[in-house]
C-alpha cells in the first residue's frame, strides 16, 4: 500500500500526533496549519517529514491530498473545521471532547457518515502504560470482582486548575470525557444509570460546587468522576494522584496495586510523560487501521458515549433523580 500523507492542524493536543506521524514508517509526508510561524519553522526543522506549512485550513485541502487530518482546535471551532476537512474527503482524528457539546458532536458524526469517511477520536488514556497495564491485571483476576473505581483528576494531575472566572470547564465538553471514557474501558461493561450530587444545587453548566457522578455498571461496580476542574488544586503525592480502584480482593492506588496473598504492593508503570506515550500509541493505532482497512472497535460511536453520559450527569443534577441509560 503507498504510504499515507497526513495533516496536522492546531499545534494543541496534536503535537504528539505530528510525532506519531513523523516516527511511523507508513506515512511518507505530514503538513501542518498553524498561524504561529517560529513554531511551525523549528517543528519542520525537527521532524523532516514535514514536508509544508499553511495558515489556512482550505489551502492546505485544496494543494495536498491528505489521507487523514488531525485537528486540535478550541471545541466551538471544530464543528466547522472538521466539517470542511470531512467534505473535502479527508479522514479526521478528534482528541477528546471532540465538539463544544452532544449536538455538535453528532452533527460531526452525521457529515463523516453521510461522506463516507472515518471519523477517530483519539482517546489516549486508553494507551497509557499504567491503565493498559491495570486493564490486563483486571482480566486475570488480579483484583478480584470490581466494586469501585474513583476518578479524581488523574489524567490532568500536571494541569494547573482554571483562573476565578473561566468558564470554559462549564459546558459540556469540559467535564472530564477522557475519564468517563477509562472508567468504561477499564470496567468493560455496560453503564446503566447516572447518579450526581453536588454540596450545592446549580442550573447544568453553571459556576458552583462540584458535581460528584456516580456510574453504576451492569456488574454492579460503581464508577466515580468529578465534574469540575476543582479537583486540580487538590494535593498530590507520589502515591495518591486521586485514582483508586477497589475490588473484592485487591486494590489499586495511583501508581500501586495490591492483591491477597501478596508480601508487598506491586509497582504500576510510572512514566513521567505518560499522556504523550498514550497519544502516540493511539495514533499509531489510528494510522495502522487505515494503512490495514480494519475499522477499530473504539470509533465514531464509541466515542460518543462519553458526551452522552456527561450530558447524563447533568440531566441528573437538575432533576435530582437517577438517569436511565438507554441501550
Amino acid at each position: 500500500m503507498t504510504k499515507l500523507t497526513t495533516g496536522v492542524v492546531g499545534l494543541g493536543d496534536t503535537i504528539f500526533h505530528l510525532e506519531a506521524y513523523a516516527s511511523s514508517p507508513k506515512v511518507d509526508r505530514v503538513v501542518i496549519c498553524d498561524s504561529d510561524t517560529r513554531r511551525t519553522d523549528a517543528l519542520r526543522r525537527q521532524f523532516p517529514k514535514v514536508g509544508a506549512v499553511y495558515q489556512d485550513l482550505g489551502a492546505m485541502l485544496r494543494d495536498e491530498n491528505l489521507d487523514v487530518v488531525s485537528l486540535a482546535v478550541e471545541h466551538d471551532q471544530n464543528l466547522d473545521c472538521g466539517a470542511t476537512i470531512l467534505n473535502a474527503g479527508a479522514n479526521l482524528i478528534l482528541t477528546q471532547p471532540f465538539a463544544k457539546d452532544l449536538d455538535a458532536a453528532e452533527e460531526i458524526v452525521r457529515i463523516a457518515d453521510k461522506r463516507g469517511v472515518r471519523l477517530m477520536v483519539s482517546q489516549e488514556a486508553r494507551f497509557r502504560p499504567r491503565f493498559v497495564k491495570i486493564r490486563q491485571l483486571i482480566e486475570r483476576g488480579f483484583f478480584g470482582e470490581i466494586i469501585h473505581i474513583r476518578m479524581g483528576g488523574a489524567l490532568h494531575v500536571d494541569e494547573p486548575a482554571p483562573e476565578v472566572g473561566d468558564d470554559r470547564e462549564r459546558n459540556l465538553t469540559a467535564g472530564p470525557i477522557e475519564e468517563i471514557d477509562l472508567l468504561r474501558f477499564l470496567v468493560n461493561e455496560e453503564i446503566v444509570d447516572v447518579t450526581a450530587v453536588s454540596n450545592e444545587p446549580r442550573p447544568p453548566n453553571q459556576s458552583g460546587e462540584p458535581i460528584c457522578a456516580l456510574f453504576r455498571f451492569a456488574g454492579g461496580c460503581i464508577g466515580q468522576t468529578m465534574i469540575d476542574n476543582d479537583y486540580r488544586k487538590a494535593k498530590r503525592t507520589p502515591i495518591d494522584d486521586q485514582f483508586r480502584l477497589i475490588g473484592s480482593k485487591g486494590m489499586a492506588v495511583g501508581r500501586r496495586a495490591y492483591s491477597d496473598g501478596l508480601s508487598a504492593w506491586t509497582p504500576l508503570p510510572n512514566d513521567h510523560d505518560e499522556a504523550r506515550i498514550g497519544a502516540i500509541a493511539a495514533v499509531s493505532s489510528l494510522v495502522n487501521s487505515l494503512w490495514s482497512g480494519v475499522q477499530l472497535g473504539a470509533a465514531t460511536e464509541e466515542a460518543l458515549i462519553p458526551l452522552r453520559l456527561r450530558h447524563a450527569v447533568d440531566q441528573a443534577m437538575a432533576s435530582r433523580h437517577q438517569i436511565f441509560v438507554a441501550r
